[in-house]
């Protein structure tokens, strides 16, 4: 039974019509219910219209139950943010969606409530202006910092670029927002930062040697984070030497490793290797483990009991997620400064503050760039395109005093004399 108030419906029953207020979709959606009226239909009409006054505020911004949500004008700003998060966002990588959590809350909390016509292009240069305000004595920016800025500003072009193909604006606001990408960080692991947070790790109380594991397989195979984490007891397995083609010596090297040849160890006389799904590429990589390394692999497969994952939280003893894992890294790292500065080590605290996990992978290939491997070898390990390792060597491999050293002794080997003449000028001698 229908009725010419809002959202009041009588149902008929064994003791007469009920009536009820009933929320439209939307409305439902929100968190609105459905509430029960009684028999009395003027009594319900009152508290049906009483309701719907209280649904005309939650519209309007004001007052509402705790359980519902806030509500969105369709023509704000804050629409078109809901819109993407809820049609766009879910269809990209689950990567993606992480990194963008962060940029289009800062958005939301900037002009959400305003209409869409009002962001202009002037209204974006502001907000970078106030984000990330440029210092040109020190030729810094403040605020947000320019990374966080920059992905707060692309975002936004990103939003928008969506919301003018699906007619939420007439024009893309952040189209030129006057910030330039920032430069590509070329920080670098070395050995010695790689200890310190080993140590930082195991220091910490609780102590958590998962994360030092996380920290040395991302340096040793060059996968990002999310990869390591997906590790699982699955993806170590032995590598058959017809994985090797036309170089059975490398499998046989690798079989004379000392971890392969332990009659204790869980798989004597295997070549074995952690196989990676690349997230981009979807192609499966087998990275042959050796040494230590694979002896702590070994290990912690052996003692996660509760979990398939070769990398879990002692907390959960469950794979760990991936905001949590990231927070205990920025624990692990001020340990590790704290410990350094304690030693009275300065230099070293200062580069540890500077280290983020990402930095493993691109360390990775610097580490295996510096060893003198060529790029295809290099791709081998981390599972890139030959073009993508290309593109870091060019980009992020930063020049090193040991790339340096390489190219010095290269010329030296080169103005050595023939052997022949090494021989004549001993004979003379």
């Amino acid at each position: 039974m229908k009725l010419n108030v809002k959202g009041l419906v009588g149902k008929p029953t064994a003791g007469g019509i009920r009536y009820y207020w009933e929320p439209n979709g939307p409305e439902r959606k929100a968190g609105w219910t459905s509430k029960p009226l009684g028999l009395d239909l003027v009594a319900a009409v009152t508290e049906a219209e009483k309701r719907n006054a209280e649904i005309a505020e939650w519209r309007s911004g004001g007052a509402r139950p705790a359980a519902v949500k806030k509500a969105v004008k369709r023509q704000t700003f804050g629409a078109m943010l809901k819109a993407y998060r809820e049609q766009r966002l879910p269809m990209l990588a689950a990567s993606t969606q992480r990194t963008a959590k962060t940029p289009l809350n800062r958005l939301e909390a900037w002009a959400g409530d305003m209409p869409t016509t009002w962001v202009t292009r002037q209204r974006v240069r502001k907000l970078r202006d106030a984000i990330a305000p440029y210092d040109p004595v020190k030729k810094t920016y403040g605020g947000l910092g320019h990374q966080a800025a920059f992905h707060v500003l692309e975002q936004g072009r990103t939003v928008c670029k969506w919301g003018e193909a699906e007619g939420f604006i007439a024009d893309n606001p952040f189209t030129s927002f006057g910030l330039g990408k920032p430069a590509p960080r070329d920080v670098i692991w070395e050995d010695h930062h790689r200890q310190a947070f080993v140590d930082a790790a195991l220091a910490l109380d609780p102590p958590l040697p998962s994360i030092a594991l996380a920290i040395e397989i991302g340096l040793y195979i060059g996968q990002r984070q999310a990869d390591v984490l997906k590790l699982s007891r699955s993806s170590w397995r032995p590598i058959p030497e017809r994985k090797f083609r036309n170089r059975p010596d490398l499998y046989h090297q690798l079989l004379q490793d000392p971890a392969a040849q332990d009659p204790n160890g869980p798989n004597p006389g295997e070549v074995m290797g952690l196989y990676v799904r690349q997230g981009k590429t979807s192609r499966h990589v087998g990275i042959p483990i050796e040494g230590d390394m694979r002896r702590r692999v070994e290990a912690a497969i052996a003692g996660n009991t509760t979990s398939t994952a070769i990398v879990v939280c002692e907390r959960t003893g469950q794979p760990w997620v991936q905001d949590n894992f990231q927070h205990n890294i920025v624990r692990t790292r001020d340990k590790a400064i704290e410990l350094a500065t304690k030693a009275g080590d300065e230099q070293l605290a200062a580069d540890l503050a500077l280290l983020q996990f990402k930095d493993l992978r691109r360390s990775c290939v610097v580490i295996l760039g510096e060893l003198g491997l060529e790029p295809g070898q290099i791709a081998g390990v981390t599972g890139h395109k030959l073009a993508t390792v290309l593109a870091i060597l060019e980009v992020y491999m930063p020049r090193t005093e040991a790339m340096a050293a390489a190219a010095v002794v290269a010329r030296l080997e080169d103005r050595r004399p023939p052997a022949a003449d090494e021989e004549k000028q001993e004979k003379i001698a």
